[in-house]
Protein backbone atom coordinates (compact mmCIF):
# COMPACT_ATOMS: atom_id res chain seq x y z
CA UNK A 1 0.00 0.00 0.00
CA UNK A 2 0.98 3.88 -1.19
CA UNK A 3 0.52 6.36 1.51
CA UNK A 4 1.24 10.07 0.61
CA UNK A 5 1.92 12.24 3.69
CA UNK A 6 0.40 15.85 2.91
CA UNK A 7 3.37 17.40 3.66
CA UNK A 8 6.00 19.27 1.59
CA UNK A 9 8.99 20.50 3.32
CA UNK A 10 10.99 23.64 3.49
CA UNK A 11 14.51 23.45 1.64
CA UNK A 12 16.11 23.37 5.33
CA UNK A 13 13.79 20.60 6.17
CA UNK A 14 14.25 18.56 3.49
CA UNK A 15 18.02 18.55 4.11
CA UNK A 16 17.38 17.54 7.67
CA UNK A 17 14.94 14.45 6.67
CA UNK A 18 17.93 13.40 4.30
CA UNK A 19 19.94 12.84 7.27
CA UNK A 20 19.88 9.02 7.97
CA UNK A 21 21.29 9.21 11.82
CA UNK A 22 19.44 8.50 14.77
CA UNK A 23 20.09 11.27 16.67
CA UNK A 24 19.87 14.90 15.31
CA UNK A 25 19.97 18.20 16.79
CA UNK A 26 17.90 21.13 14.89
CA UNK A 27 19.14 24.57 16.60
CA UNK A 28 16.46 26.84 14.04
CA UNK A 29 14.39 30.01 15.12
CA UNK A 30 11.17 29.80 16.09
CA UNK A 31 8.27 28.88 13.57
CA UNK A 32 10.51 27.43 11.50
CA UNK A 33 8.66 24.14 11.60
CA UNK A 34 10.66 22.08 14.17
CA UNK A 35 7.14 20.55 15.29
CA UNK A 36 6.07 19.34 11.76
CA UNK A 37 9.22 18.48 10.76
CA UNK A 38 9.89 15.81 13.90
CA UNK A 39 6.23 14.55 13.55
CA UNK A 40 6.20 13.97 9.88
CA UNK A 41 9.81 12.38 10.01
CA UNK A 42 8.19 10.43 13.16
CA UNK A 43 5.32 9.10 10.89
CA UNK A 44 7.46 7.83 8.03
CA UNK A 45 9.51 5.87 9.92
CA UNK A 46 6.51 4.37 11.68
CA UNK A 47 4.96 3.47 8.39
CA UNK A 48 8.46 2.24 7.36
CA UNK A 49 9.47 0.13 10.23
CA UNK A 50 9.61 -3.76 9.74
CA UNK A 51 10.05 -5.66 12.36
CA UNK A 52 9.36 -9.42 13.20
CA UNK A 53 6.50 -8.41 16.09
CA UNK A 54 5.18 -5.26 14.20
CA UNK A 55 4.73 -2.97 16.80
CA UNK A 56 7.04 -0.37 16.43
CA UNK A 57 6.89 2.19 19.70
CA UNK A 58 7.52 5.60 18.71
CA UNK A 59 7.26 9.04 20.74
CA UNK A 60 7.18 12.69 20.63
CA UNK A 61 8.92 14.04 23.27
CA UNK A 62 8.11 17.80 25.12
CA UNK A 63 9.46 19.40 28.25
CA UNK A 64 5.67 18.91 29.39
CA UNK A 65 2.74 16.86 28.75
CA UNK A 66 0.67 19.55 28.40
CA UNK A 67 3.35 21.45 25.66
CA UNK A 68 3.61 17.88 23.63
CA UNK A 69 -0.45 18.55 23.72
CA UNK A 70 -0.01 21.74 22.87
CA UNK A 71 2.52 22.05 20.19
CA UNK A 72 2.48 18.28 18.29
CA UNK A 73 -1.26 16.70 18.85
CA UNK A 74 -2.88 19.04 16.28
CA UNK A 75 -0.37 17.57 13.68
CA UNK A 76 -0.28 14.48 14.36
CA UNK A 77 -3.83 14.21 14.19
CA UNK A 78 -3.83 15.98 10.79
CA UNK A 79 -0.89 13.91 9.41
CA UNK A 80 -2.68 10.74 10.22
CA UNK A 81 -6.42 11.19 9.70
CA UNK A 82 -6.10 10.11 5.62
CA UNK A 83 -3.99 7.35 6.49
CA UNK A 84 -6.32 3.81 6.57
CA UNK A 85 -6.86 1.66 9.48
CA UNK A 86 -5.57 4.57 11.90
CA UNK A 87 -6.70 4.32 15.28
CA UNK A 88 -6.33 7.26 17.70
CA UNK A 89 -6.72 7.45 21.39
CA UNK A 90 -7.59 11.35 22.38
CA UNK A 91 -6.89 10.42 26.41
CA UNK A 92 -3.63 8.87 25.79
CA UNK A 93 -2.26 10.87 23.15
CA UNK A 94 -1.44 7.73 20.66
CA UNK A 95 -2.42 6.84 17.15
CA UNK A 96 -2.05 3.26 16.25
CA UNK A 97 -1.28 2.71 12.35
CA UNK A 98 -2.38 -0.12 10.83
CA UNK A 99 1.54 -1.97 10.59
CA UNK A 100 1.07 -1.87 14.37
CA UNK A 101 3.25 1.24 14.96
CA UNK A 102 2.57 3.54 17.71
CA UNK A 103 3.55 7.29 18.25
CA UNK A 104 2.20 8.95 21.45
CA UNK A 105 3.13 12.54 23.22
CA UNK A 106 5.02 12.17 26.59
CA UNK A 107 6.02 14.91 29.03
CA UNK A 108 9.43 14.24 30.11
CA UNK A 109 9.26 16.93 32.76
CA UNK A 110 5.86 15.63 34.51
CA UNK A 111 7.26 12.09 35.55
CA UNK A 112 10.53 11.16 33.99
CA UNK A 113 10.30 7.53 35.48
CA UNK A 114 7.79 6.99 33.13
CA UNK A 115 9.65 7.27 30.21
CA UNK A 116 12.12 3.89 31.72
CA UNK A 117 11.50 0.41 29.73
CA UNK A 118 9.52 2.00 26.66
CA UNK A 119 11.39 0.80 23.70
CA UNK A 120 11.40 3.26 21.67
CA UNK A 121 12.77 2.59 17.63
Amino acid sequence: MHITIPYTPRPQQADLHKNNKRFKICVSHRRWGKSVYAITEILRHALEIKTERNDGRFAYIAPYYRQAKAVAWDYLLYYTKDIPGTKVNQSELRVDLINGSRIRLYGAGDDPDALRGIFFV
